[in-house]
């Protein structure tokens, strides 16, 4: 999960039976998801990316070039759904 996030993220992941991890947003990118951010962030593991743009603590809102972005990403790891 991206940091900074709502805490109710991690107890639904948790009350799913799953180990959520956590990967920081830096302010130097407005608290915006890089794809540089997301490649670093996925494992062999990962399994689900939850985007919470605009629903995150800092009101941080993704374009619409963020998303297909991120979509690019997460279809160079098949084993990854995402959700958002």
């Amino acid at each position: 999960m991206a940091a900074p996030f709502g805490v109710s993220y991690a107890i639904a992941c948790i009350f799913a039976a799953e180990r959520p991890s956590r990967f920081f947003l830096f302010e130097q990118n407005s608290f915006r998801l890089t794809p540089e951010d997301l490649e670093k962030a996925i494992t062999p593991r990962t399994r689900w990316v939850l985007v919470t743009s605009p629903c995150n603590p800092s009101v941080t809102s993704n374009s619409a070039n963020d998303y297909r972005a991120t979509a690019r990403c997460l279809a160079r790891h098949p084993q990854v759904w995402g959700h958002g």
